[in-house]
Formats: structure tokens, sequence, C-alpha cells
């Protein structure tokens, strides 16, 4: 399912591996970032929750994608789209995660770090509890939800920070959050910064996954950066509670550094990434460890400077994990046909023989990609055989 100024549609795969595409609904969406799915009306088909709306799944099933209605054609719409809540504008992310342990999906999401309870009417208004204001373009996305601190409940965890989820003061009581600073993924301030040559200047994560890197029984912090020329792949090793918070300590996966030198100008120390806005960790090798995968953005102030500037995507294979705690990761190459689907990513099993295949899209196409400027879906299709070097194909 994807989104635009041309409408919204819905892709379908068949077996031979080409996809049929239908409209659902000739508005543009919500949000230009985000999407989760959940049945919401109890029907037992999953329904899509997008920026500020929630979109009802009308049960057409093979692919027939048919105005119910005429005067439904004449609207635009199959899907019918319900507003979450008022005052919102473009939410960035949303996931979902179980806050209250309840058994329930509360959703997270980002213009401030909010968390929603899901009304049983979802129809109706859903309350939105803020978390925090950041103040930088955060990273909730693709999974920044787990327990960070070993106490069984849900944290929540963005680039520069996580929140400790308290214990509540009853089974109805309001959630309790306290912030604790994470490792800083560059060596500067957090925020937007102006005069980054090529950049849209915000720095310290735009994507977050909590997940057990080093297999130790920890949940770790994988973080993405940035918007700008000069991207980071960092992961934040936890290291157990401490104090009353959680130690932790920066290892470095790929990227180098961004800084200003004593005459004030921008410079790139080490390996310049493009920018890394999309990410998603998860098994792609089939050893049950997981894997960092990402794609460097199309877009033309986010692609690293000719000759180096055909956007390229990456696998970090985790190898293993030392006596220190630390791991190896092996970097393999996967997409080089320069299209930068790094701007949204989602990662799944798309062909249906197990192995997780990668779908992403840019937020702007650079005007030189393969395809003269055009926009694009990209899905990489996983064709990894155990034991031997990943590999992907293009489509």
């Amino acid at each position: 399912m994807v989104g635009g100024a041309g409408g919204r549609f819905i892709f379908t795969r068949k077996d031979d591996g080409t996809w049929t595409r239908y409209q659902f609904r000739a508005d543009r969406g919500p949000t230009d970032v985000g999407a989760v799915a959940l049945d919401l009306t109890g029907d037992g088909l999953c329904d899509v929750i997008t920026g500020t709306q929630w979109l009802r799944n009308p049960g057409f099933i093979d692919g027939d994608f048919r105005w119910p209605n005429p005067q439904d054609r004449e609207k635009g719409w199959q899907w019918e789209a319900f507003s979450i809540a008022d005052g919102l504008a473009g939410p960035h992310d949303q996931i979902l995660a179980d806050l209250t342990g309840d058994g329930r999906m509360e959703m997270l999401s980002y213009q401030d770090l909010r968390w929603f309870q899901i009304p049983e009417d979802p129809t109706k208004e859903w309350v939105g509890r803020i978390i925090a204001i950041p103040t930088t373009h955060i990273g909730l996305a693709p999974s920044g939800a787990g327990d960070i601190d070993g106490d069984g409940r849900i944290d929540v965890a963005i680039g520069y920070m996580w929140f400790q989820n308290l214990p509540r003061p009853g089974a109805a009581g309001p959630i309790q959050w306290i912030g604790h600073s994470l490792p800083a993924i560059h060596s500067l301030p957090v925020g937007r910064l102006e005069g980054i040559p090529g950049s849209a200047g915000y720095v310290h994560g735009t994507q977050t996954s909590v997940a057990d890197i080093n297999r130790d029984g920890r949940n770790d912090i994988v973080v993405a950066d940035a918007e700008h020329v000069g991207g980071r792949i960092v992961w934040l090793e936890n290291l157990g509670m401490e104090r009353g918070t959680v130690r932790w300590n920066r290892h470095v996966i790929a990227g180098g550094l961004l800084n200003r030198d004593a005459g004030g100008s921008w410079q790139y120390y080490g390996r310049a990434l493009g920018g890394l806005h999309g990410m998603c960790v998860g098994d792609f090798t089939g050893d049950d460890r997981p894997d960092v995968v990402t794609i460097e953005q199309d877009w033309d102030r986010a692609r690293r400077p000719a000759p180096h500037d055909r956007p390229k995507g990456f696998l970090w294979e985790n190898l293993v994990t030392g006596f220190d705690g630390s791991v190896v990761f092996a970097e393999h190459m996967i997409s080089d046909v320069n299209l930068g689907a790094g701007h949204e990513m989602v990662c799944a099993d798309l062909t249906g023989d197990g192995r997780m295949d990668i779908m992403g899209k840019p937020w702007s196409a650079g005007k030189d990609n393969a395809l003269g400027g055009k926009t694009f879906i990209l899905l990489l299709e996983n064709l990894t055989v155990r034991g031997t070097e990943p590999t992907a194909a293009g489509r």
C-alpha cells in the first residue's frame, strides 16, 4: 500500500512475480512517512493506520477491488477514512506496542512523541498523550519500542533518548515516563543545523530499532542517521541498569564523522555515506542473528558528492558476538542501481519463500537517477542461501 499526490494504491503480487496496482482512494494521504496494519474492527481483516487517519478494510479479496457503490466511485474512495485526532499535522511515523501490558496494542506516533490508546469503537476520537516534545527530526520507526530496562514493560526509544515506562499506580492509572539520554551518534548538537552543504540539516536519528543485537538477553538500540550527507549507523549496547538508568556502549557500524573545522566550515571525516533515512533490523541471512539493512537516499540533497553520488543499499551481516559483548558485522552491497529507495523502507517476506525482502521508496527522486528523475518503488528480493554471501535482486 502506497500513497502520494496522485492518490492511494494497493499493489498485489502474483505468483509469477508481477504486481498489479489498484487505486482505493483518490485523495492524498495525511503523511509522507509511515503506516501500520491492525484489525481495529474485530472482523478479522487488517485495517490501516496512517498519519492522522485510519482506513477501514472493506474486505474485498482475490484482488477484486471493485467499487461497492457507484456513488463511492465519484467520491474517489473505497476504504472509508476516519480521523484519529484533531490538531495533528502529518505525523512522521507510526508503530504499535502494548504499552499498558493489557494485551492490546497502543499506537505511538511522532509529531510530538505521543501514544494513543485505541478505543473499543475506533470511529470515536483517539486520546493522545504526549511523552515528550523532541528537539529534532526523530526516528521512532521502524521499531523504536521494546523492554529496554528489563522490567517487562515496553519502553520507547528515539535517536537520542529513551523513555522508561515506569510502574503504574493501578491497572487503570496513567503511564508515567522518565527520559534518559543516549550516547551521541555524532559530535554535533541535537536539532536542525543550518548551512550543511546539500543537506536538510536534521541530526541525531531518523530511524530507530530496539533489538538484542549481541544476544545477551538485553535489548540494544540501533540508530540510522540522517537527513544529511554523511549518514551513520550505530548500535548502542545495553550494559544493564545501574543507578536508575541503563549504561550504554556505542559501536559504529558504518559511516564517518561530520563536524565543523576551526574556520566554521562543514567537513566530512572518514567514510561519507549518503543520507540514511530508512533502516530495517532483522534476520536476513537465516542464522537467527539480527542484521541491519539501509539504503542511501535518492534525494539530491542527501546524495554524496559526485563521482560517488549513486545511492547504494547495504546489508551489515551480524556474524558473531565476542566475549566482551561486541559484534562483528560484515558489509555487503545489495543494491547499486542508482535508485535510492532509502526514505521509507519496509522489510518482510514479500515473496513467500521464508526470507526477508526489502521494499522502499524515495522522498524525492534524484534528477539523475536510473529512471531519469522519475519516482519509484523498489523491491529487493532476498536470494540468499544460508551459508553464502547475501545477495538480492532488484525489481
